[in-house]
């Protein structure tokens, strides 16, 4: 019998993602929360087929946005 190998979905490091918010968990959970509100928004069918918020905290990872998007959604 053939094994498979499951994917796990994208690889993200959550440290950094803190790291790149400023070092608040708080702070960067609010942010991509509102990341992700927005990217539902916009595509309903994601075409990499990842959820919103897996998408905003890639984003966040790749500093596509970072803390000061908090005061652009506020």
């Amino acid at each position: 019998m053939k094994k498979t190998k499951l994917s796990r979905g994208p690889s993200l490091d959550t440290e950094l993602c803190v790291r790149n918010a400023g070092g608040n968990k708080f702070e960067m959970i609010i942010a991509t929360a509102a990341r992700a509100r927005e990217i539902a928004r916009r595509d309903r069918l994601n075409e990499q087929h990842t959820s919103a918020s897996v998408s905003a905290l890639l984003e966040l990872q790749q500093r596509q946005f970072g803390i000061e998007y908090l005061k652009k959604v506020r």
